[in-house]
C-alpha cells in the first residue's frame, strides 16, 4: 500500500497491525501520526519532506516485519508516555536529513532498539532521552550527526544503556547525562564514541564506560567525565582515550576511579593536560601496557 500526499498525512486512531501488508507513506509536507496503540507492517516506510512525528499516549511499538524506515527532511520525532520500541529483524533506519532525530520514553521506561542494525542520523542533533537504552539482539547501533549526539535519562533518574555495539560520530559534542542517580554505559562489542568539539559525561552517582568483550575508545577535543561517585573506563580489547586539542579530565567525585583492560593496552593522551581524581584508588590496569602521556 502506498500513501502519497502532496502535504500532510496525519493519523489519530488505536494503531495498525499490517503484518501481511508493506505499507509506504510520502508526504510532501508533514506526516503526523498520534496513536494509542502500535503501528507495524509486513515493511514500514515513513518519509516525510519536511518533518516526521509520532507520538504514542502510552507504551508505543514502531515495528517492521523487514526494514524499518523512519525519515524527515527536517525532524524525525518519536515519543511514547511509557516503553518505546522500534524494531525491524533487518535494520531499523531512523533519518532526518537536516534538523534533528529525537526518540524519547516516559518517565521511568526505557527505549527498545530490538535488531541486528539500527541507524540513527541526522543533520543537527541525536538526542535519546529514557531511563533505559537497551537493544535486545546482537549487532551495532550507529548514531551519527552533524551537530551532537545526546544521551540523556529522564527527570528524575538515572542512565542504562546496554547495546551489542555502539559507534557515536558527532561533529561536535557528545553528552552523556544523568541527572538523578547512575550513568552506565555498556557495550558486548566495541564501543566508540568520536566528538569533533567536545566529548562531556556526568551523573550525580557512579559512572561506568564499559565494552565486555571489545575495545573502548573515546575521542574528541576536550574529554570531561565527571562523577558523583566511582567512574570506570574499561574495555577488554583495549582503551583508548584521546584528548586531540585540550584535556582529559576525570573526576571520580567522593569514591574510585579505574581505567583498565582485561587484555588489551591503555593509552591516555592529552594535547594539554591529564586530569584524574578520586577520593579513594586509583587504577591503570593492563596486561600489555599502560601508556598516560599530556603534552603540558
Amino acid at each position: 500500500v502506498n500513501l502519497i500526499a502532496t502535504n500532510d498525512v496525519t493519523y489519530n486512531g488505536a494503531g495498525f497491525n499490517l503484518s501481511a501488508t508493506a505499507l509506504t507513506v510520502a508526504a510532501g509536507n508533514d506526516i503526523l501520526f498520534n496513536t494509542t496503540g502500535s503501528i507495524q507492517a509486513a515493511t514500514l516506510d515513513l518519509n516525510a519532506t519536511r518533518d516526521l512525528v509520532i507520538a504514542g499516549s502510552g507504551s508505543l511499538t514502531v515495528a517492521s516485519n523487514n526494514a524499518l524506515t523512519l525519515a524527515g527532511g527536517r525532524n524525525v520525532a518519536v515519543t511514547a508516555n511509557g516503553a518505546l520500541t522500534l524494531s525491524s529483524p533487518s535494520q531499523t533506519t531512523v533519518r532526518a536529513l537536516t534538523g534533528n532525530v529525537s526518540l524519547r520514553s516516559g518517565q521511568g521506561s526505557g527505549t527498545f532498539l530490538n535488531g541486528p542494525r539500527t541507524n540513527l542520523s541526522a543533520g543537527a542533533n541525536i538526542t535519546l532521552t529514557q531511563s533505559d537504552l537497551v537493544q535486545n539482539t546482537g549487532g551495532a547501533v550507529n548514531l551519527a550527526a552533524g551537530n551532537d549526539v545526546s544521551l540523556l535519562s529522564t527527570a528524575s533518574g538515572g542512565l542504562l544503556v546496554n547495546l551489542a555495539s555502539l559507534n557515536v560520530t558527532a561533529a561536535q559534542d557528545f553528552v552523556g547525562n544523568a541527572s538523578n542517580g547512575n550513568f552506565a554505559l555498556t557495550t558486548g562489542g566495541d564501543l566508540k564514541l568520536d566528538a569533533g568539539r567536545n566529548l562531556d559525561i556526568r551523573s550525580t552517582a557512579s559512572t561506568t564506560v564499559v565494552s565486555n568483550s571489545g575495545s573502548t575508545t573515546l575521542r574528541a577535543q576536550n574529554i570531561q567525565i565527571a562523577t558523583g561517585a566511582d567512574a570506570r573506563v574499561r574495555g577488554a580489547a583495549g582503551v583508548s582515550v584521546n584528548a586531540t586539542v585540550s584535556d582529559f579530565t576525570l573526576n571520580a567525585g567522593t569514591n574510585a576511579l579505574e581505567i583498565s583492560s582485561s587484555a588489551g593496552e591503555v593509552r591516555a593522551d592529552a594535547a594539554r593536560d591529564i586530569n584524574l581524581q578520586a577520593r579513594s584508588s586509583l587504577t591503570l590496569s593492563s596486561p600489555v601496557k599502560t601508556t598516560v602521556k599530556a603534552a603540558r
